[in-house]
């Protein structure tokens, strides 16, 4: 779920009039607004990134300065990608369905779930992690033990 999020995110980042071309109304991103809210969205957001610096932090040499991971945080706009996961939501869900995501999440269920989503998207995020690693180890072993064309 991290990891297409991510992508979906990453995705965003290159399109400035996302919310144009989508025809989002402002009822519908004031409803995507107030999901992003009660969600924990910011938590999970900053918990994310932290989980891809760390990810980032082990694939670079252990000389890398550590200035560079810091230049990498402070460059990531936070705001930017939260704004752009509102405009993810009004695209993706009717108004009907984000005011049923609104009731959840001011439920006592709800609530517990946005308080553990944090965790749970850092957690995907490594298992995602590890399975595209050996995905990438297994394909390099198959291109070198097949025969060249």
């Amino acid at each position: 779920m991290k990891s297409l999020l991510v992508l979906i995110l990453a995705g965003l980042w290159f399109s400035p009039s996302y919310a144009a071309l989508n025809n989002l109304t402002p009822e519908k991103l004031a409803l995507a607004q107030q999901i992003v809210t009660l969600d924990n969205s910011k938590k999970m957001l900053k918990a994310t990134i932290q989980s891809v610096i760390q990810q980032t932090r082990s694939s670079f040499p252990p000389d890398t300065p550590e200035s560079f991971f810091t230049n990498l945080e402070q460059n990531i706009d936070q705001e930017k990608m939260l704004n752009d996961l509102i405009q993810a939501y009004g695209s993706i869900y009717s108004e009907q369905d984000m005011k049923a995501l609104i009731g959840f999440y001011q439920s006592p269920g709800g609530q517990q779930v946005a308080a553990k989503y944090p965790a749970v998207a850092v957690k995907l995020a490594d298992l995602s992690s590890d399975s595209l690693h050996e995905a990438i180890h297994k394909t390099l072993q198959q291109l070198q033990s097949s025969p060249a064309p």
